[in-house]
């Protein structure tokens, strides 16, 4: 669209209609350069407009008398603005942060019995060499997000987020003891609409015994009635048969294999994903 132009300006002694009406119908101000140049109308009683466009001033005053201007400039419903306020506002610009999903109260940690000498428990302060332990080890730092080095303060630090998470209803995580020592940690992290995920790693000193698939088997079945959840999806990087072996022994359905579905340590990696239904726990 082609810019507006001012009128062209008149020549010789000629005056334009509006500058007519300013000269007869009110008084003008002395000030700089012409001093008639518009009079208030019914559709800009008190203001004419400015024009970022040119050097022209506002015509009329609050008064309704002439001021300074060279030309009047043709009036535009979007050109109005009322004394004292600017045309355009500045841009307000408003950051809208995500919210994480809302869950429902946990009830408190339970205490399960798995059979074979396998019981999940809440996590235990003491549980802490054990835990820098099983998350030093190669396997688990190749499968897993755990951080790499693992260094004593990262046990603090899972320790509590394992407390926030029973705290604020977001993630229900037992650990796995096998004879009456630290074994692992199997948790359900819950998502939206009654839906999880599963996690879960063992110590190498437990492994290749069944161990972590009846602590998982027993926590679907809690999280499933305790917990109403609908169905639990569980992923794990392509490759981590053992973490497979322990879906499907569950029951899990393996959807299939997805690019770039993990993440850890600012590294994607290729993934599994299957889910499990209530009635499709063995």
């Amino acid at each position: 669209m082609a810019p507006r132009r001012a009128p062209p300006r008149s020549s010789g002694s000629s005056t334009s209609p509006s500058t007519a009406a300013a000269a007869t119908s009110s008084p003008t101000t002395a000030g700089p350069g012409p001093t008639s140049c518009c009079a208030p109308t019914p559709s800009c009683p008190t203001w004419w407009p400015t024009s970022t466009r040119s050097t022209r001033t506002e015509c009329c005053t609050a008064t309704g008398t002439a001021s300074t201007c060279s030309q009047p400039w043709p009036l535009r419903a979007d050109h109005w603005k009322p004394p004292g306020r600017s045309r355009r506002r500045p841009a307000t610009v408003v950051r809208v942060e995500p919210t994480a999903p809302e869950h429902p109260p946990l009830p408190e940690p339970p205490v399960l019995h798995a059979g074979g000498g396998v019981l999940l428990r809440r996590h235990r302060p003491e549980d802490a060499d054990a835990i820098f332990e099983q998350c030093s080890d190669t396997d688990m730092q190749r499968w897993t997000s755990v951080p790499v080095p693992y260094e004593r303060h990262h046990v603090q630090g899972f320790l509590d987020k394992v407390d926030a998470g029973w705290a604020d209803g977001s993630m229900a995580s037992c650990a796995v003891e096998l004879d009456g020592r630290f074994a692992g940690t199997v948790d359900l992290r819950l998502g939206e609409a009654r839906w999880a995920e599963i996690g879960f790693g063992l110590h190498p000193a437990a492994r290749g015994r069944g161990v972590m698939t009846r602590a998982a088997r027993t926590l679907l079945a809690w999280g499933f009635d305790e917990l109403g959840l609908v169905g639990v999806h569980w992923r794990a990087v392509v490759g981590n048969h053992a973490s497979r072996s322990v879906a499907e022994k569950c029951g899990f359905r393996v959807e299939g294999e997805v690019r770039g579905l993990l993440v850890a340590r600012g590294h994607r990696d290729d993934g599994w994903i299957g889910s499990l239904l209530a009635s499709e726990l063995r």
